[in-house]
């Protein structure tokens, strides 16, 4: 065999190699976002790749991802007890988002080729290394990085600003246009009213809070107090932002 043949044939073999590396090897996590094809199995997943810019690289989601709009119209493959995996494959999915603790999937779809990043949005300590995740894999972390820095600041301001110690059900009135809910009732002498352990926030006027063991009817009785006081005063009607369910 002379020289000129065994070049061809090595080049032959290196090409060969090439081509295997290409189709029967997962890609590794620093894919170009250009060749991303994801898929989310959660609305929250969903939301996720949504805000940190690359909802247009979702190829296929879950029936009830249905946040932003143009997330409806993605490929739907299945419930989580039901996924088709046949269709992911047949899809090119090369990377999967999936919430943390969701095993069976995340198995299945590692098995698959796919490469799994899992998300955590259990309380703002996690959302916020979520993102760090996210960031650090999609090799976007500036863009992830002032997310994260929006949500430490204006969770810095609700702690500042809110009962967050207390049991509520958040901001208990709708503002009144041309109002500030809470101003109207610090203003009619109703901050830190109560009835038993439920009471008008001392910190925040628009919270009714439960200080330990106020009753369903307790903080009714303080909404209409309020509702009520305020209309004298003011002449303003508040009303809840909070739905009520049955009668008290």
């Amino acid at each position: 065999m002379n020289n000129k043949i065994k070049i061809i044939i090595f080049c032959i073999c290196i090409l060969l190699t090439y081509l295997l590396i290409i189709y029967y090897f997962p890609k590794n996590k620093n894919t170009l976002t250009n060749e991303l094809r994801i898929v989310t199995l959660s609305p929250v997943a969903t939301e996720y790749i949504y805000a940190i810019g690359l909802g247009d690289k979702i190829i296929a989601n879950t029936p009830y991802c249905n946040y932003p709009d143009e997330a409806k119209n993605k490929t739907k493959i299945g419930l989580l007890d039901n996924i088709n995996y046949e269709q992911i494959a047949k899809l090119n999915i090369n990377t999967a988002v999936i919430q943390k603790g969701i095993s069976s999937p995340k198995q299945r779809l590692q098995q698959m080729g796919i490469n799994v990043v899992e998300i955590d949005n259990s309380d703002i300590d996690n959302i916020i290394n979520s993102f760090d995740i996210l960031g650090n894999y999609f090799n976007i972390k500036q863009k992830t990085d002032k997310i994260k820095n929006n949500i430490i600041e204006l969770s810095k301001r609700r702690r500042e600003k809110q009962p967050l110690n207390f049991a509520s059900a958040g901001s208990t009135f709708k503002r009144p246009e041309g109002y500030f809910t809470g101003k109207l009732i610090t203003d009619s002498g109703l901050r830190g009213y109560n009835c038993n352990d439920a009471e008008v926030s001392e910190k925040h006027a628009g919270f009714i809070i439960n200080k330990g063991n106020a009753k369903a009817k307790d903080i009714i009785n303080v909404i209409k107090h309020c509702q009520n006081t305020v209309y004298d005063k003011f002449g303003v009607k508040l009303e809840t932002e909070v739905k009520i369910i049955g009668e008290f």
